[in-house]
């Protein structure tokens, strides 16, 4: 994981000192998301640990040998979640920055596209959804 030393954003720690009562995780849902918190957050979940299986770029979190986050490390413009089929589709209904997933089974994974209509506290919920699932 030495490689991801060009792409963490510096100084992220500060925004994950402010807590803020509406997020659960306790980031900020004011913070504009970079790889750095998304990474920091992945791995506070129990089990999860960060993969290069692809290319130097993308990364893959699993738990437990099965991926639940993959993101460009390097051009950090979406995440790949896996969600409920049912919940996927109100998802991508209500929100522009939630779509099928690329490259990805359409019905079982969404692309959420960083800083657009998905507020941060959604965006973490649904990486613990993801996780949840695997």
């Amino acid at each position: 994981l030495q490689n991801l030393r060009w792409c963490i954003e510096r100084p992220y720690t500060n925004a994950l000192q402010t807590r803020d009562s509406r997020c659960s995780t306790g980031y900020s849902s004011l913070t504009q998301v970079t790889f750095g918190v998304f990474y920091d957050f992945c791995l506070t979940l129990c089990g999860a640990d960060a993969h290069f299986p692809f290319d130097e770029n993308t990364i893959a979190f699993k738990k437990k040998g099965k991926i639940f986050a993959i993101a460009n490390a390097k051009e950090f413009k979406f995440v790949n979640l896996k969600c409920d089929p049912i919940r996927s589709i109100d998802l991508r209904e209500h929100h522009h920055g939630i779509k099928p997933g690329y490259h990805m089974n359409k019905k079982h994974w969404n692309s959420v596209y960083i800083n657009e209509d998905v507020e941060d506290v959604l965006f973490y919920e649904l990486i613990k959804h993801s996780y949840a699932l695997v």
